[in-house]
């Protein structure tokens, strides 16, 4: 994917994500890497951006066909994260490359988002008559707004907690940045999959986002910048511009495919699940370790979640079960399936009949690809959070069937189990008997095994929902006692992994003659 964006750098800041709301890391401090610059031939200072720790290939095969989750001393539960960060544009470099955007004028808004487009369509009328001139609707209505936020089905969304306060202009904001991260991924998707929609060697394809900030749309094309450079190398052969000189946020991509390069890359797998058998797979999951075991408190049911929130005004909401068979050769088309899920959950609302709790998305084809799911996709997915605006309104938090806990001497990211020294910490603290029995490595599978799933799972918890979490349990006490259940001998009341991989492994293959 040849996709050619220049940015200045933003240091990302994500909110902290839970597991059900109950596993928030906050005890690691971040080693960042500072970008290396360059100049590009109009001046325009570019960003080249490389990942921590280690150094970058040409492709996502080459890093991550290998994917050991082990740490230097050999343990199979516990890890040193490499370090992962996307420089996300800043206001004024945005303002630079869209400087002619201006916002609507109150009531007289509909009349100039008419006037804009005509300019647009003016400016494009080859695209336009051939179809790839596109106006991607991002606007939201008084409706949409108080259903997110909960006010049409009774649900109160804001509580006594002082960051639960969100005001309208940053709902309104963080909504229009999901619908706009949600269609700018599927777009890129569609014209990377092998279909109509492919554009052809110096065909271009013009996308103008409607009620969406030019600072929006700046990040977006640094996020899929970054999926370039680091990540996908030559397979999409695309290039991506914003054009300063329109109205409204727009950007323009290009084809350049050759017939040397335009052989698509797919992900294949003989026994992929089906999106009925992952749902059920997860969902058995979610009963036997969440539920039975107790290790979220609140969770006591497959089909809702936020239980025991009442009193912070957090309704209790449905489990939504999603579904992407999108594999490591197209990222872009599993970043749309995870922003469309995220878009539905948000437009949904918390509450009443159709409201939406959290997200568990299956992604079956990563399965095999720890390193990749929980470095570069989820660094994509948390960029993707503070591109949009969205840090209100949700948090992102990771799974997957080979879960490793991180060993404490990197700093994972948001979204991750604590470090094995904080979980010794807290053992040390809360439970001395059962920790001075403890190694180390049974430490770090006390941690994983609360993040083992039979898929690759993104889990997506709403924001005020995770703060009211961590403010009402005490994480010293809860950790210390899912390590005692899940990893202690059974004599000191622990399952043990022997029988946490048999029930694992059982769960992975199970329903698949349906």
């Amino acid at each position: 994917m040849m996709i050619r964006i220049r940015s200045s750098p933003l240091y990302l800041l994500a909110g902290a994500v839970v597991l059900f709301s109950t596993c928030i890391p906050r005890d690691a401090a971040a080693a960042f890497v500072a970008p290396t610059h360059t100049t590009d031939h109009d001046g325009t200072r570019a960003t080249r951006i490389r990942r921590a720790s280690t150094p970058t290939t040409d492709s996502a095969s080459q890093q991550h066909d290998s994917d050991a989750t082990s740490s230097s001393s050999g343990c199979p539960f516990s890890m040193a994260f490499p370090r992962y960060r996307i420089d996300l544009s800043s206001e004024k470099a945005a303002k630079k490359r869209f400087g002619s955007v201006k916002r609507g004028l109150g009531m007289f808004s509909g009349i100039k988002q008419g006037i804009d487009k005509a300019t647009i369509e003016r400016r494009y009328a080859k695209e336009a008559r051939d179809g790839r001139l596109v106006f991607v609707d991002c606007t939201v209505d008084t409706n949409t707004l108080q259903n997110a936020k909960g006010e049409l089905s009774g649900a109160v969304e804001t509580s006594d907690l002082k960051k639960g306060n969100v005001s309208d202009e940053e709902w309104l904001s963080g909504l229009a940045g999901l619908r706009a991260i949600a269609q700018f991924w599927r777009i890129i998707a569609d014209i990377a999959d092998e279909d109509d929609s492919r554009l052809q060697p110096n065909q271009r394809k013009v996308i103008s986002f409607v009620g969406a900030t030019p600072l929006q749309i700046q990040r977006l094309t640094d996020i899929a910048s970054w999926l370039e450079e680091n990540m996908m190398g030559d397979t999409l052969h695309l290039c991506i511009d914003p054009d300063g000189e329109m109205p409204m946020p727009t950007i323009v991509i290009e084809s350049r495919k050759t017939e040397a390069n335009e052989a698509p890359v797919t992900d294949t797998s003989k026994d992929l699940p089906s999106a009925h058998v992952a749902e059920e797979r997860i969902k058995t999951w979610v009963r036997r370790v969440l539920i039975d075991l107790k290790i979220c408190p609140f969770t006591k049911s497959d089909s809702r979640s936020g239980q025991g929130l009442s009193d912070f005004a957090i309704p209790t909401g449905r489990i939504s079960y999603q579904y992407s068979n999108s594999g490591p050769s197209n990222i872009p088309r599993l970043m749309a399936d995870c922003w469309e899920g995220i878009l539905e959950m948000a437009e949904a609302g918390p509450g009443g009949k159709t409201g939406i709790s959290s997200i568990l998305l299956a992604a079956p084809l990563f399965d095999d690809k720890f390193t990749l799911w929980s470095g570069p996709v989820f660094t994509m997915l948390e960029a993707g959070v503070g591109a949009a605006g969205a840090e209100p309104i949700i948090g992102v938090v990771c799974f997957h069937p080979r879960y490793a806990t991180p060993d404490g001497s990197s700093w994972p990211g948001f979204g991750h189990m604590h470090s094995v020294p904080r979980l010794r910490k807290w053992m040390d603290e809360q439970d001395p008997q059962l920790s001075a029995k403890l190694s180390d490595d049974l430490i770090a599978a006390g941690g994983a095994w609360q993040r083992r799933t039979p898929h690759a799972v993104l889990n997506v918890l709403r924001a005020n929902q995770l703060e009211a979490a961590e403010s009402r349990r005490q994480s010293p006490q809860m950790y210390s006692r899912n390590i005692r259940v899940l990893v202690a001998d059974e004599e000191d009341g622990g399952i043990g992994i022997d029988a946490l991989t048999s029930d694992l492994e059982r769960e992975r293959n199970a329903f698949s003659s349906s």
